[in-house]
């Protein structure tokens, strides 16, 4: 077990990085180490932190996903990456892909936000080749990407 003054140190350091924002477990975690703590007090102090309700791995993600909307959207498995790249916790993360809409709906309101006219373009196979590659720049597959494009269609 870890030193309980060290612990409680490294709470207090925590909660004044963590200011009035939204942190992750695993970037308090990897901050608290850089500071030099051992990965015990580290643990330990981010158990606490999520006890008291400083650290809020969901409400951290949910922030993550409210910033990719628009011309911006991705699809799940690159928000899945994005969300863990942040220190949300795995756990946390299946959690928060569940509340997202499937790749289809969101890859259309990808394409709804670069395009929301039909282009004008004499080349069929070119629009579609320029769809493609929008969503493909997003971690979308083939398959979502296709039928979001024809609901895209539908609606244009």
């Amino acid at each position: 077990m870890a030193d309980a003054n060290r612990i409680s140190e490294a709470v207090t350091i925590a909660i004044r990085h963590i200011g009035i924002g939204y942190s992750s477990s695993g970037k308090i975690y990897a901050y608290l180490q850089q500071k030099g703590y051992d990965s015990s007090v580290c643990r330990s102090a981010v158990d606490e932190l999520i006890e008291r309700e400083y650290i809020d791995d969901i409400r951290a993600g949910r922030k993550i996903i409210r910033e990719r909307v628009g011309r911006k959207q991705e699809s799940r498995n690159l928000m899945a990456q994005r969300l863990a790249s942040a220190g949300v916790a795995s756990d946390k993360i299946s959690i928060l892909l569940e509340e997202l809409d499937d790749d289809r709906a969101t890859c259309k309101k990808l394409f709804d936000a670069y395009y929301p006219e039909l282009p004008d373009c004499d080349d069929p196979y070119s629009l579609i080749k320029e769809f493609m590659s929008v969503a493909s720049r997003r971690g979308y597959g083939a398959e979502s990407a296709s039928a979001a494009f024809k609901m895209w269609l539908e609606d244009h």
